[in-house]
């Protein structure tokens, strides 16, 4: 998948962005970059209905340099929701390609350090600066079943499903804003500015989710992986609207969409951002069951994306009745 390989950590979504825009500019009515560095793309409906924003957002976790050791090795930070232990042994890259290995002094999380295999702290300062973003570096795999595992699905999915429902829209009343959001992971930062813009009627996001289905984490979650699309409900940052989660549950019963409902205990997506937007917006979410979540093998079922393709577009051509 094409798309979660693009660089784009929370703060520096610039490529990212690049890469969305060429996928949409011969499909949108408008563009335009926000302060924040939004995307937003309108997409023009009849003039009968409501203005709709759908919110992906499109930056990753990440990790930025702060300080260069006399031997060449760097320290950094974290962007987002990194666990420190997982990058343990794991390649990182920078944004002018410059890869490196994370590893630790004395096993403890707060040690961390990046190998890039500089000489001294001269070598790494000509390579790297601090302030230097980086990311996860491994490739895409497709597993058995139609099952892909790669970095950044957390977002990247989520905007490769608004993508294509910006393509498969016919006959559209609403006004619906394609908003790729910035700074997600770092406290819903973009989709805030966003939706004050917009000021829509009524807030789509679309993200993953956690699923119950592996042996490690999140036993007691319902959501499966391939079971289809996941209707949220609730989770760590936000109460979905009751009208609109049941709009959009309406609507894959009626398509025959496979879908399943979500309440996940921990974390936010834009959603939350949305809702508290004036003097409040009612507010739903669609999302991709991801096993593996802010990980070098973060893993979705194509039936599942394809199930949350279909069910964004059926539900932006309703009348979106609450």
């Amino acid at each position: 998948m094409e798309i979660a390989g693009v660089f784009g950590p929370a703060g520096d979504e610039g490529l990212i962005r690049e890469y969305i825009t060429e996928k949409i500019k011969d499909i949108a009515d408008e563009i335009r970059v926000d302060a924040m560095g939004n995307l937003i793309a309108l997409k023009k409906g009849s003039g009968e209905g409501k203005r709709v924003m759908v919110a992906a957002h499109m930056d990753s976790i990440g990790i930025m340099v702060t300080n260069v050791e006399k031997e060449g090795y760097l320290r950094f930070a974290t962007i987002g929701g990194v666990n420190p232990q997982v990058l343990v042994n794991q390649k990182v890259m920078f944004k002018n390609g410059i890869i490196g290995v994370v590893t630790s002094e004395d096993k403890n999380a707060s040690s961390l350090y990046i190998d890039i295999g500089a000489i001294d702290d001269a070598d790494a300062k000509n390579m790297v600066s601090f302030g230097d973003y980086g990311v996860y570096y491994a490739p895409s795999a497709e597993l058995a079943n139609d099952v892909i595992a790669s970095p950044y699905m957390d977002n990247r999915v989520s905007c490769l499903v608004a993508i294509e429902a910006l393509k498969r829209m016919k006959n559209v009343k609403h006004d619906v804003y394609f908003v790729f959001t910035t700074q997600e992971e770092v406290g819903l930062r973009g989709a805030k500015a966003a939706a004050y813009s917009v000021m829509p009627d009524i807030g789509i996001a679309v993200d993953v989710t956690g699923t119950g289905d592996n042996l490690s984490t999140n036993k007691h979650m319902a959501v499966r992986m391939g079971a289809g699309a996941a209707i949220k409900i609730k989770d760590g940052s936000v109460l979905c609207h009751p009208k609109v989660k049941a709009m959009i549950e309406n609507i894959a019963r009626e398509n025959e969409i496979p879908y399943q409902l979500e309440i996940l205990e921990y974390g936010g997506t834009d959603t939350s951002a949305i809702q508290l937007t004036g003097a409040g917006i009612p507010a739903g979410a669609i999302s991709i069951p991801a096993r593996y979540i802010h990980s070098m093998s973060e893993t979705v079922s194509l039936s599942d994306v394809e199930a949350c393709i279909t069910l964004l577009t059926k539900t932006l051509e309703s009348d979106m009745v609450l």
